[in-house]
């Protein structure tokens, strides 16, 4: 699955107020499996015991393979490809340092 929190990416489209700088989690009942803070640098994709990747390139191929919009390079936002087996899932955004405003989460299949 590729998910992502916009935040900054979302001005391009107009919005007011958007989240400076999410950071997605995604929680397998209360446990968190998976975070990203900044896509294309600073914080990696984390993935507890799933396979991952987590470069821009891979995650640039995959925005494009799932029909998203790009994200430009060095922007705040947040994405994660990961591998997830069937079942119940919960991706919660954050603005990091606590901060707020509007931001949009995203869940793509990709193959």
């Amino acid at each position: 699955a590729l998910i992502r929190a916009i935040g900054p990416g979302l001005a391009a489209f107009g919005v007011s107020d958007p989240l400076e700088d999410p950071v997605i989690a995604v929680y397998e009942e209360s446990q968190p499996i998976a975070w990203n803070d900044d896509w294309s640098e600073g914080s990696a994709p984390f993935v507890e015991d799933r396979s991952v990747q987590g470069p821009a390139r891979f995650l640039m191929s995959a925005f494009e393979n799932a029909g998203a919009f790009p994200l430009v390079l060095g922007s705040q936002d947040a994405a994660l490809l990961v591998w997830l087996e069937p079942g119940l899932y919960t991706a919660l955004v954050n603005g990091d340092d606590d901060s707020s405003g509007i931001s949009l989460i995203e869940v793509y299949e990709v193959n």
